[in-house]
């Protein structure tokens, strides 16, 4: 997957990318965000 972790941001290369982008955020804020 395009999961690359470049000072602490969230580069995500896969065509879902803004999803998986809002899952982290979410995992990372411990908030249930879709």
């Amino acid at each position: 997957t395009g999961e690359v972790f470049t000072g602490g941001s969230y580069r995500p290369q896969t065509p879902g990318g803004k999803q998986v982008r809002r899952s982290i955020r979410a995992a990372l804020s411990g908030d249930g965000e879709e």
